[in-house]
This record gives C-alpha cells, structure tokens and sequence, in this order.
C-alpha cells in the first residue's frame, strides 16, 4: 500500500542513534571558522554600529580619561618599590622561589581584586591547571601587604569620623596593626568610655583599584555581550 511499517531492530536503534550523536557533535562542535563567522557576520556588524556599542566607547574613553591614570601610576610605584625589595642576586640559585616572589610582589601591588582571583584560582584544583594553582598558593604564602603608616591611618579615621583628632572618641589606639590584608587594616584601641574596640580602616586607594577594576571587567562583559550575543 501507500504506507510501509517497518519494524527497527536493536542494532538499527543503536545506529541511528550514535548517527544523530555524530550529526549534533559536528553541529555544535567549536571550530575557528565557526567563531570567525560569528565575529563577522551581517548582525555583529549591526550590533557593532548600534548606540550600545557607541556607549561602550564613550565608557571606556572615560575610564581612561579619569580613573585608570591615578590607579596605574600608584601600582606603578607599587611594583618598581616591590621588586626593589626582592633577593635578585639568588635568581640563578632558587628561581622557583624568585618566582612566587614576583608573584607575591605583583599581587600587593595590583591590589584586592588580583589577591582575590588568586585565592578563587588556589583554590579551584578541579577548575584550574595544577601548575597554576600551585603557583597561586606558593605566590599568596609569600605576600604580605605593606602597613600604612599610623599617620594615614589616623588621617582616615579623622576623616572618616569628621572629628579634629582621634582623642576625642577614643581614650588609646594603638599604632602597630593587628593586622594587614589587601583590603583593610585592623588596629585596637579603647574608647573614651572604657570598652575595648577594633578599628577596620580600608587601605588608601583601595576603593579607587577596584572601581577600576570592575569597571573594565563590567566594560569587557558588555564587549562579548555585542560581539557573541
């Protein structure tokens, strides 16, 4: 007749299913051609020439132009003081070492956002290379964000508190830090009514670092946004 049932048998299933799993891997499978036409094609060109495109310019023209100047020149400073610091006469004997040091160097320099990658990395063995992730453990052990001197340090609480000097709120606060990280810098002290206190006071200019630094991760996003979308 006009209509033909035909049964399948096992070995035809299996078939025509590994068929259907070869067709779908070469559809979606990743291939330079592949990406170049996406790059290329008609609608990324008219993404491209759209007013969202235009804004993106005008962000990162701003960015340059305001933000990223200050916060390169001080981490400029940070590195060139940094390396100074380093053993670079033991480079031909431990160069491994030398390296986490770099590392570490690099770290305190570029700021909270970089520690705090490092940290996601170090701990992400089934994410990230084992030869990255090693060196992002050995390069944490070795940094040790610099102390502000006391003397910022109690600029800021003045500043942050509006008050003329510190010895209107607190009765003692003690100038070597309990702590240093890449954020924040932690002190003790007494208030004026008896109690014992910590005092967190963010590091200068770390708040400008990761305004920048968000900023650029924030303008790349939108860029693959207009280019893959």
């Amino acid at each position: 007749g006009m209509l033909d049932v035909l049964p399948l048998s096992p070995m035809s299933n299996s078939r025509a299913d590994a068929d259907l799993t070869t067709t779908t891997r070469a559809n979606v499978s990743i291939t330079p051609w592949r990406v170049l036409s996406v790059l290329f094609s008609v609608d990324t060109a008219r993404r491209i020439a759209s007013e969202e495109s235009r804004d993106i310019v005008r962000c990162v023209w701003m960015l340059l132009r305001h933000d990223v100047p200050p916060v390169a020149v001080a981490r400029a400073r940070d590195v060139y003081t940094g390396m100074r610091g380093l053993d670079w006469r033991g480079a031909m004997w431990a160069p491994r070492t030398l390296a986490s040091a770099m590392t570490g160097v690099l770290l305190d320099s570029l700021g909270a956002s970089f520690v705090k990658l490092s940290q996601v990395i170090a701990h992400s063995p089934m994410v990230a290379p084992a030869v990255l992730v090693r060196t992002c453990k050995s390069s944490l052990a070795q940094c040790s964000a610099p102390v502000v001197p006391y003397d910022e340090v109690e600029s800021l609480i003045c500043d942050q508190l509006q008050i003329e000097s510190v010895e209107e709120v607190f009765q003692s606060l003690e100038r070597a830090p309990l702590a240093s990280a890449s954020i924040a810098q932690v002190h003790g002290g007494t208030l004026r009514d008896g109690r014992r206190v910590v005092v967190k006071v963010v590091r200068p200019g770390v708040r400008e670092r990761l305004t920048v630094d968000l900023g650029v991760l924030w303008l790349l996003a939108r860029v693959a946004d207009v280019l893959m979308a």
